[in-house]
């Protein structure tokens, strides 16, 4: 998704600027849809999709989406597994690269309720969900199944036949500590949470063979949407075990322009900006939890193209990704400063089958 920083070997060159190539078998799906008889007045249906995902030598069988869906003339209700109320599904970025866009769009798929009802040429749906978090134990689950509540996201959007608007936004809870040693050794039970807040807005504009789509998020701790972002430790109580947290704030921007059917191009560009957490100080650099913390802005323009022949698809995307590494300061709010750049560039081609 990024470029790793650089590090500096005895004699001052960078061990991460190596070049290198690999073949992959990377990703296989398969999908079942399901219709039956009407329930509670609605059109009932269940789809399962699966895939063989990974590299090579680690390859393995995942579970993309598990889901029912009812139907109604004007609404609808999903149960299961799908993706994430923050991914754009109707608008995502047109890419080479299995990336979908990443780390400047939300990418995740979580279990779910979500219910959408729809008004013309304006819908709105507000869902629950669970998904696997990052925190002080790690990537899991345990971090909002003991916080209890759900993340909420609500949405409202416009289309038309050329345009689509819309805003989203929710709100979540971590609890990332069920116990804490105190000062004397002694284990407590903690019940301190991290609230997150996200919003973002989106714009898609398309005319014949040509699409234009953008967004713009303002999103905090999304580190479980593959994205930059955390949560740092800003206060500690030494009697009590207990702990303050205070999450990372980004802003995410993407924009990606589409021409063409057969032979279609497409460019995308993103740019994310670290804002820092929400209070003044951090009570302790070792304890950030989150993903590229040290990154102060990401930047990337990716061209590409693809030709279409019958069922299969050949598609080849120039990715030059800039990451502005620097030092976090710990006394103004986790802001990065003395940022260095580094560019990473990827050349990528794919061969698809559709069937």
């Amino acid at each position: 998704m990024y470029p790793k920083n650089i590090l500096k070997d005895s004699k001052g060159n960078d061990q991460n600027a190596v070049p290198n190539a690999s073949l992959l078998a990377l990703t296989t799906r398969l999908n079942f849809a399901f219709s039956g008889s009407d329930v509670c007045g609605a059109k009932g249906m269940s789809f399962v999709e699966f895939d063989f995902t990974g590299l090579n030598t680690t390859m393995g069988v995942r579970l993309r989406h598990a889901y029912q869906k009812l139907n109604w003339e004007k609404s609808e209700l999903i149960i299961g597994q799908t993706w994430h109320p923050l991914f754009l599904a109707e608008m995502f970025p047109t890419t080479v690269a299995f990336n979908a866009g990443g780390p400047f769009i939300a990418f995740n798929r979580s279990p779910q309720v979500r219910y959408t009802q729809n008004f013309g040429k304006l819908s709105s749906f507000i869902a629950i969900s669970y998904l696997t978090g990052g925190g002080a134990v790690g990537p899991t689950t345990y971090n909002q199944r003991y916080a209890i509540l759900p993340e909420i996201n609500l949405s409202i959007q416009y289309q038309n036949e050329n345009i689509l608007l819309g805003t989203r936004g929710g709100v979540k809870n971590y609890r990332p500590l069920l116990v804490n040693t105190s000062k004397d050794g002694k284990l407590h039970t903690v019940n301190d949470r991290v609230w997150s807040k996200t919003i973002l807005a989106f714009a898609q504009y398309k005319t014949g063979l040509l699409k234009i789509k953008a967004s713009s998020m303002l999103g905090e701790n999304m580190h479980d949407m593959l994205m930059l972002g955390g949560y740092a430790v800003t206060g500690i109580d030494s009697t009590t075990g207990s702990q303050a947290y205070s999450p990372f704030q980004h802003s995410y921007n993407w924009v990606n322009v589409v021409y063409g059917d057969k032979i279609m191009f497409s460019m995308v560009m993103g740019y994310a900006k670290n804002m820092g957490i929400t209070e003044k100080k951090i009570a302790d650099v070792k304890k950030i939890y989150g993903r590229a913390t040290d990154i102060d802005q990401l930047m990337r323009i990716a061209p590409g193209i693809t030709y279409k022949t019958g069922k299969m698809s050949f598609g080849f995307e120039c990715d030059i990704t800039i990451a502005n590494y620097g030092t976090l300061d710990e006394n103004d709010y986790g802001k990065v400063k003395d940022s260095q750049s580094v560019t990473g560039i990827r050349g990528l081609f794919t061969s698809v089958y559709n069937f």
